[in-house]
């Protein structure tokens, strides 16, 4: 059942969830940058790519309502095949957060902390993701709107900020690179990470009652790759399409 009065998600908190997930390395790592000044145009291909695949998403979890994603394989293919998906998508989503933590136990250790052993970071970040789990999904997703305020308000700054800065002969030539380039670029964005919203579905059946997948999702999605777009052409005014690399 939907977990009304209980611990619950709001289609608010979801949108910002999905934000901050998608963001995740790609604010550290970047996106599309195979495709240089024409990056910004691969992250929009990507973005009508995985819109369609969303409503796809929200539509499962209309069709679902009060039900995870275990429940529904559970309830469409059996018990003992549903278990077998369950134990991927778990795998999946274990090997994802695996590979993720990795990139910013990189990152950290390379920018700014050297000589600390990457174990240790990774362990603090395990601690704290912990924590936020326990704590409940109603308290994640209101962790997720202070923190993605905080981000999106710094994306806005530093942008606005670096306007007189940018140089537009960065952005040139436009569409550089063949079709068969964006779209391979696109699709890589696609995979990895907006596909992966796909682990949203495991908290499906904590969406507050009344509240609309649809919307949830597209919101997420739309805002999320509008501000990958707005930080893409930020780094190429500044740095040029040879620092993207």
């Amino acid at each position: 059942m939907s977990k009304v009065g209980g611990d619950y998600i709001t289609q608010r908190q979801v949108s910002f969830v999905l934000i901050m997930f998608v963001f995740g390395s790609t604010l550290v790592f970047g996106i599309g940058i195979e495709t240089e000044q024409d990056a910004w145009i691969s992250a929009l291909f990507t973005l009508a790519m995985i819109t369609p695949t969303v409503i796809v998403y929200a539509r499962i979890m209309s069709l679902f309502p009060g039900k995870n994603l275990f429940g529904i394989a559970k309830n469409l293919f059996g018990k003992t095949l549903g278990t077998i998906i369950s134990i991927l998508m778990s795998g999946y989503a274990l090997q994802l957060g695996s590979a993720v933590l990795r990139n910013f136990t990189d990152f950290i250790q390379v920018s700014t902390m050297p000589e600390t052993p990457q174990l240790a970071v990774g362990l603090l970040m395990i601690i704290c993701v912990i924590y936020l789990t326990k704590s409940g999904v109603t308290t994640f997703g209101k962790w997720a709107v202070l923190t993605c305020v905080i981000i999106c308000l710094v994306i806005v700054v530093t942008f606005s900020a670096s306007l007189r800065l940018i140089e537009v002969k960065n952005y040139l030539p436009v569409m550089n690179h063949s079709y068969k380039e964006l779209l391979t670029a696109s699709y890589k964005q696609f995979a990895l990470p907006f596909a992966e919203t796909v682990l949203f579905l495991g908290i499906a059946d904590s969406l507050k009652k009344g509240d609309s997948p649809y919307r949830a999702y597209l919101q997420g999605i739309l805002v999320a790759g509008c501000l990958s777009v707005l930080i893409l052409l930020r780094n190429i005014g500044l740095l040029g399409p040879a620092m993207m690399d």
